[in-house]
């Protein structure tokens, strides 16, 4: 084999092992020019090594661009992912509202006079950081379709209210459960979850079952149904109940949990700020 054709080849091995690691190609480079024998290289091939280097040196750039790209459009995924997820977070029933600051307020909160615990949310007085008062709207809290709409509730009296409580003490089967919810509404969502909005004063007229809703709909009008202040006919202690149901309705969120930690399984699924 001649000179020529030898550096040529040495010239091809050189591209090829650069090409595979752009990350040595200077070392590579260096270690090719040491072996060259400068005193017998003809004029031309200065030319020839120059373009080589720089078509190296253009490799190793291109390649470097490509991989800062690729980083780049692997973070946009990530952050799209992020958003995608905190977009499809509930939103509040209750415009301005946040969580209850009072622990009685919250998901699995005692109720003693019925041997059980709260299954939601409780906004009423300023407790949430917004006066609630009677009539204010309840929207969707995420897109859904109506699964219930107690259309036909009809309010207890007082004598009848107190009777309740008194069957109650020992635990309460799933409709009394209903009865003190007082007329609500029930959305089932895409992702199975289940959403309940209960002791409204009176529903959106446009409603009724499987009607399809968008977030922020509104779905009725907050009031006392379902309590004694409902029976008593009068708008004290305006109050909205917000249940988030998970598994095939099988547990509700804040299930068996605590007051923080509650707050913090909240946040996985409610968009709070």
């Amino acid at each position: 084999m001649n000179t020529r054709e030898e550096w040529f080849n040495r010239l091809k091995d050189l591209w090829r092992r650069v090409s595979r690691n752009a990350g040595v190609w200077w070392l590579e480079a260096k270690r090719f020019l040491r072996k060259i024998p400068w005193n017998r290289v003809r004029p031309g091939w200065y030319l020839l090594v120059g373009l080589v280097l720089y078509a190296i040196f253009a490799t190793v750039q291109w390649q470097q661009t490509i991989a800062q790209l690729e980083n780049t459009k692997a973070k946009l995924e990530v952050f799209e992912q992020a958003k995608a997820l905190e977009n499809a977070k509930l939103t509040m029933p209750i415009a301005g509202v946040s969580l209850p600051q009072n622990p009685d307020n919250l998901p699995n909160a005692a109720r003693a006079y019925r041997r059980g615990v709260s299954q939601g949310f409780v906004f009423t007085g300023v407790d949430a950081g917004v006066q609630i008062q009677f009539g204010m709207p309840v929207v969707a809290a995420a897109d859904g379709k109506i699964k219930l709409l107690t259309a036909n509730f009809k309010e207890l009296t007082v004598q009848e209210f107190l009777a309740l409580l008194e069957k109650v003490k020992d635990g309460a089967s799933q409709n009394d459960l209903s009865l003190l919810r007082g007329r609500q509404v029930v959305l089932l969502h895409e992702n199975g979850m289940v959403t309940r909005y209960g002791h409204l004063s009176s529903f959106n007229p446009n409603l009724s079952y499987a009607t399809p809703v968008k977030r922020g709909d509104v779905l009725g009008f907050i009031g006392n149904s379902g309590t004694l202040d409902g029976a008593r006919g009068n708008k004290n202690n305006a109050r909205l109940l917000f249940e988030i149901w998970l598994e095939n309705e099988t547990k509700f969120l804040g299930a068996g949990l605590k007051p923080e930690a509650v707050r913090l399984e909240a946040e996985k699924y409610i968009k709070l700020r």
